[in-house]
């Protein structure tokens, strides 16, 4: 039998445009009813090269046994088994466990050994690995199973010359209870280094099935053309075939032969193939095939996968996006420079276009040629001639980054009087510097010492999107051989349409039919071409919306490659003119959100829908077209569609309303989504005009004034609420107003109602005389006379005109740490309040208006919401969700979470859903995906068609189990512009109807927010909320295993609030009277309550540690400040856990002699942060540091009596009324322990994974998310 040994491998993760390398060698052996004495044995002798690290890798396979069986089966020997003879054995005991022994002198007591829960099944392969690396007198040990690390251990002596060099592999059956059954081995790999986790969960990746070998790729890109290269031991090819196959979401599997070039090479068979992938394919598998089936031994050496940048489109960019170095520093400048050579003699003219993200300079041998302001619409000049010269010339850039994504586009095109064009195109040829260098923009500089630019994206990509591009490059020109049409037809039809053009023109012509409103594109749809000898003839058609208006559009066609002219000289491209007459109007389209099965329902005329949208791009380049990608969303069932409309182009000087901007939007939308239902929302930010004409109205933080319209402005308010009231009350007079649902609102910093404060949060607002005067006007409201503020905040006002805005040093810090004292800090207090107040006014003041205007008919939605993504960051005055949740104006909000997106993370929204549903409000969590067509590379990227699939279920699931919704926002327009992806969205429509009907049915955890508390405190507490709050504890609690709901704290008072086993008060550092009131009533029927840091600090107008104890019942003390670290080595049976936040004070913690202390500070060991208390009739728990594992939250909830669904905190569940969903990390079996007997059944598949079962094992691949009906 041939040895296969490894002396080195070369394996690394796939990183797009780029070349892997994967070696990897495989072979089956026979099993334990082989006698160990023969050489059928496999027996391997390790070089010396293994004595300071290495892994050993093997598929193993129980042939007829299963992990019940009472036998040993030894897959692993080396050495001689002795006291003092070093030895390593890997092997089962008899009672399931895995045991990895590794000893080299018992007597001397080094020894180590590592023992587990077996994973084996019958006739199912299982993955077995482990590493060694010896350095500074230790040895680190590791073994896993299935890819996943399933212990470690660090033993006290080094391998050197004594390690056992002589191994054997297989079955070996040596001690009694013997087995009569083998074990099948395959794909051993032995490596003299200690590979990586991440290598060996990819090794245990591949699939080995019927004796053949399969390579398991999830990485390639759905119609990508890519390269493999390899080699097979076997002397011939004469039988061999490559075969791929291809895995997509339903898990339908196409099978093709690669038909590689096969090349004999010292004995052993190369091979070379092209792989081009259908679309919507998730999974590529590759097998190698002998004649009789099964997998000779072979090795993939390289994949070289497709240039993530699409190709050059003819008569478009050749130029690329391109930076050099971070590119999200920001105030950044980066300087780029290129030589070219041109004589001026043969150029008729020579023009610059270009775009900058944000901005930039352009010289063409030393002299500024362009200024660039932006990356939507390119900056051009068409007479740079003047300043080239004969022979070698420079062009060089100045490129500079404001802040967030950067790139730099650019193009210099040489146009010849021979017609043709040079383009001297941004791209990796291009040499860049992140230093300013003397001379740098100067002819003929050296830049040898420069590095190369990096390409980015090439345009259409995403997220710059198709940039606008002026073609100078001569083209056949086309002349119309149809007379001018003149057609008309009825809403709601199919017009059909039909030219011919006499001229040479070439094949498959990508051609637009357009359609224009007043000359201005409305609409576009790609039309069919063909050539007949020297005329081209045009064929399409446009599909009219029901809604559509009595009016005459103008018919145009529009290509890169020719140019269309009529013979009577119309506007080129014009073929003529369509007059659309209106159908009469149907059932006027009522929308509403009610309360069914206790959780908000969206309707439309009754009918329930789900709340699943499309949000389009936003429009930076003011036209229409990003709105073709609303098609995908409509084909795919996605009929709601949220549209942006901006104040500031819609709201005229006069005060009129820019009606021709209006429809022009709205009746494109229409078009290009002809099934759909809007939601149109207005961003509410001031027009410039208006601004300039009151600034006396404007924001003002401590920098100075902001040229934006203060949120406390009365003038303001009512003016903008009237013209709203105006623009609605024309869009009712429409007859597309039938197709609209309802309206929205947006507006501030980033759209999302932020105070104007600015990222970098330097500057603290809003100092203006508005905000003065709402600050004033809000105190005279609550405290009715100066008397009774002055003896609430102990002060000696004259008058309220007095008071004034505290300081920005005031609300950022305070000496005493985090928590304001409520006296002598009342004025920060209030002012916290009112500054979020002043937005929520406003909202509220659109959000009536919309609904008085539309007689309540319509929705109401909102971008508000969001207390988990910034909560603690007083800065952006967003602490009014309260009051916006109460309203009944309001029927929808949205609000977005990156943070734990990302593949093998839970994710979490930013509202408290529970909440929300209390109160009648659908929360729409807004998926802004960066899926693989993006070339922005952040905030949750899915590299991979399988991981935007992933996570477009895990986003859907996360909302639809708890009764809300979500919409895929295009942010930049493409991001789901694919089959695939469109069809993976269009499954997770499928599931929302074939789901059981929603109902509230609540858990046994409610997790309680307070947004009052956050009030009460430096702008400094974000240090804490960063840990403990952001983002549901990071995660933790997606991980716990339990389910839980969000509550605000006021919620407790609500009439509907339902019971729960266990409570937990995330920061409930000043809760109202009332809110203690409700609190106490909790403490009863054997429930427990978790209280963390400093919870009931701040109450009846004092800030006291006893504030802490009469709220929990637990005696605290002041620990002064310390640093929020815990150690916690005697929880129950948990192992040590540890966690931290950050430094603190005043910090209480708990010295209740009646209670169990648990843990230790890790900076001051004498004091215990945690503490159990029993009642007779409920129990307290109170942890002084925020943050908890989600161990810990696991057994707390345990001992609540709380139901535990998966001890495994790499399985995040995701539980409603009959589903459930599952995202995992590292994959592997998922064990659920479901609290009774059903059928499980995958919700995409179909594949069911247990029947009449309460413990469903669900396998699941790395970063997969999986929705299964439970019936």
């Amino acid at each position: 039998m041939k040895t296969t040994l490894f002396c080195c491998l070369a394996l690394t993760l796939l990183s797009l445009s780029a070349t892997e390398t994967i070696i990897f060698r495989h072979r089956a052996l026979p099993g334990g009813s082989i006698p160990p004495a023969t050489a059928r044995q496999e027996k391997v002798t390790l070089p010396e090269c293994f004595q300071q690290a290495g892994t050993a890798a093997l598929h193993v396979r129980p042939d007829g046994w299963d992990q019940q069986e009472k036998a040993w089966h030894f897959f692993l020997t080396a050495g001689k088994l002795g006291k003092t003879t070093p030895h390593i054995y890997l092997y089962r005991f008899p009672d399931g466990r895995l045991r990895l022994l590794w000893s080299l002198n018992t007597s001397a007591k080094q020894t180590g050994e590592l023992i587990v829960p077996g994973v084996f099944e019958k006739n199912r392969w299982t993955h077995l690995a482990f590493t060694w690396e010896t350095k500074d007198g230790h040895t680190d040990l590791k073994l896993y199973q299935n890819g996943r690390l399933a212990a470690s251990r660090r033993v006290n002596f080094e391998l050197g010359r004594n390690f056992p060099r002589e191994w054997q592999i297989g079955d070996i059956p040596a001690w009694n209870p013997r087995s009569p059954h083998p074990t099948i081995m395959g794909r051993i790999e032995l490596h003299p280094q200690a590979l990586a986790p991440a290598d060996i969960a990819a090794l245990a990746a591949l699939q080995m099935e019927n004796g053949a070998v399969t390579l398991i790729n999830r990485k390639f890109i759905p119609e990508s053309v890519n390269r493999i290269s390899g080699q097979v031991e076997t002397d011939s090819s004469a039988q061999l075939r490559l075969e791929a196959v291809f895995v997509d979401e339903m898990g339908k599997t196409t099978a093709v032969d690669l038909a590689p070039r096969w090349t004999p090479f010292s004995g052993q068979i190369k091979f070379d193939a092209e792989l081009r992938l259908p679309p919507d394919t998730v999974e590529t598998r590759l097998t190698v095939r002998s004649g009789a089936g099964t997998s000779p031994v072979w090795k993939l050496e390289k994949i070289h996968y497709a240039d993530w940048l699409p190709p050059v489109e003819p008569n478009y960019w050749k130029a690329s996006w391109i930076w050099s170095g971070n590119t999200s520093e920001p105030e950044a400048h980066r300087y780029f420079v290129t030589h070219f050579e041109a004589d001026p003699d043969q150029l008729s003219k020579v023009v610059f276009q270009g775009a900058s993200d944000d901005r930039g300079t352009v010289y063409l041998n030393g002299k500024a040629a362009v200024k660039i302001n932006g990356w939507a619409i390119p900056a051009v000049n068409e007479n740079l001639k003047s300043l080239l010269v004969k022979g070698k010339n420079t062009l060089a850039v100045d490129a500079f980054n404001v802040g967030g994504g950067s790139g730099f586009l650019g193009e210099l095109n040489l146009v010849g009087k021979d017609g043709n064009v040079t383009s001297i195109a941004s791209g990796t040829d291009w040499k860049a510097s992140e230093r300013l260098t003397p001379g740098w923009n100067q002819p003929g500089f050296d830049v040898s010492g420069w590095t190369s630019a990096t390409a980015r994206l090439r345009p259409p990509q995403v997220p710059y999107g198709e940039t606008a591009y002026r073609n100078f490059t001569s083209v056949p020109v086309l002349s119309r051989k149809t007379p001018f049409l003149k057609l008309t037809a009825n809403a709601g039809e199919t017009v059909k349409i039909q030219a011919i053009f006499n001229g040479a023109a070439p094949q498959n012509v990508e051609t637009y039919l357009l359609l224009l409103r007043n000359h201005r594109e409305l609409f576009r749809t790609p039309v069919r071409t063909t050539v007949n000898g020297s005329q081209l003839q045009v064929t399409g058609e446009i599909v009219l919306p029901p809604f559509a208006m009595s009016e005459e559009y103008q018919l145009k066609l529009e290509s890169r490659s020719v140019r269309f002219c009529a013979q009577d000289k119309a506007q080129e491209g014009g073929i003529g003119t369509l007059k659309v007459k209106a159908a009469a109007l149907p059932q006027p389209l009522r929308a509403e959100v009610r309360k069914k099965n206790g959780l908000p329902a969206l309707y439309l005329n009754g009918v329930s829908v789900p709340p699943m949208l499309y949000r389009n791009a936003i429009n930076t380049r003011n036209n229409t077209r990003s709105n073709r990608f609303m098609t995908g969303f409509d084909k795919a069932g996605i009929r709601l569609f949220e549209i942006n409309l901006s104040l500031d182009k819609l709201w005229m000087p006069d005060g009129s309303v820019n009606t021709e901007e209006l429809e022009l939007y709205l009746l494109s939308a229409m078009y290009y989504a002809p099934n759909g239902k809007l939601v149109v929302f207005f961003n509410t930010d001031a027009p410039g005009w208006y601004v300039n004409k009151y600034p006396e109205e404007r924001y003002f933080h401590t920098g100075g004034p902001v040229n934006r319209i203060s949120y406390a402005s009365e003038r303001w308010r009512a003016d903008s609420t009237a013209f709203l009231r105006k623009m609605i009350a024309f869009i009712r007079s429409r007859p597309y107003y039938h197709q609209i649902a309802g309206f929205g609102l947006d507006g501030g910093e980033d759209g999302q109602f932020m105070q104007w404060t600015g990222r970098n949060l330097n500057y603290l607002g809003d100092y203006s005389p508005a905000m003065k005067r709402y600050f004033r006007a809000t105190l005279l409201k609550k405290y009715g006379t100066i008397t009774a503020l002055n003896q609430s905040w102990k002060r000696n006002y004259g008058s309220f005109e007095e008071i004034q805005i505290p300081s920005q040093e005031r609300r950022k810090h305070s000496p005493e740490g985090f928590f304001l004292d409520p006296v002598k800090d009342a004025d920060i207090i209030e002012f916290n309040r009112a500054f979020s107040d002043a937005v929520a006014d406003t909202i509220l003041s659109y959000a009536a208006a919309i609904k008085e205007e539309t007689g309540r008919e319509k929705i109401v939605a909102a971008y508000y919401g969001k207390f988990f993504s910034v909560a603690g960051y007083l800065e952006w005055g967003e602490m009014s969700i309260e009051r916006i949740i109460a309203s009944p104006e309001l029927d929808y909000l949205i609000a977005v979470e990156y943070a734990q997106r990302g593949a093998g993370k839970p994710h979490s929204v930013s509202a408290p859903l529970a909440s929300y549903a209390l109160h009648n409000k659908i929360f729409v969590d807004e998926a802004d995906l960066r899926t693989f067509l993006s070339g922005t590379r952040n905030w949750g990227y899915a590299g991979t068609f399988f991981e935007t699939i992933s996570m477009i279920r895990k986003m859907f699931i996360y909302t639809w189990s708890k009764g809300h919704g979500l919409h895929w926002y295009d942010l930049h327009g493409g991001a789901f512009d694919n089959q695939g992806i469109l069809q993976a969205i269009a499954n997770t429509r499928q599931i929302a109807l074939k789901s059981p009907e929603r109902r509230f049915i609540p858990a046994e955890i409610a997790v309680i927010v307070d947004e009052p508390s956050l009030l009460c405190t430096t702008t400094e507490v974000k240090k804490l909320t960063g840990r403990a709050l952001l983002h549901l504890q990071n995660g933790n609690f997606g991980r716990m295993g339990a389910d839980f709901d969000v509550y605000l704290l006021n919620d407790l008072q609500h009439p509907d609030f339902p019971g729960y086993k266990m409570y937990v008060f995330l920061n409930v550092w000043a809760p109202s009277p009332a809110a203690v009131e409700s609190i106490n009533r909790l403490k009863n029927n054997g429930r427990m309550l978790v209280w963390l840091y400093n919870s009931g600090l701040i109450a009846n107008g004092t800030r006291s540690i006893e504030n802490v104890s009469s709220l929990t019942g637990i005696k605290m003390s002041d620990a002064g400040s310390v640093p929020l670290a815990m150690g916690l080595e005697n929880f129950g049976a948990l192992p040590p856990q540890y966690t931290s936040a950050c430094e603190a004070a005043p910090v209480a913690y708990p010295t209740d002699p009646q209670a169990c202390l648990s843990g230790r500070f890790m900076k001051t060991p004498g004091k215990s942060p945690l503490a159990l208390k029993k009642f007779p009739a409920w129990t307290s728990v109170y942890s002084a540091v925020p943050v908890l594992t989600p161990a810990v939250w696991r057994e707390l909830a345990r001992q609540a009596g709380v139901h535990i669904y998966t001890e495994d905190p790499d399985a995040m569940l995701y539980l409603g009324d009959g589903l459930l969903g599952i995202h995992t990390g590292q994959g592997g079996v998922k064990t659920i322990h479901w609290p009774r007997k059903a059928v499980f059944r995958d919700a995409v598949t179909g594949q069911v994974y247990g029947t009449r079962t309460a413990r469903p094992e669900i396998p699941m691949l790395p970063n997969e998310t999986k929705i299964i009906f439970v019936e």
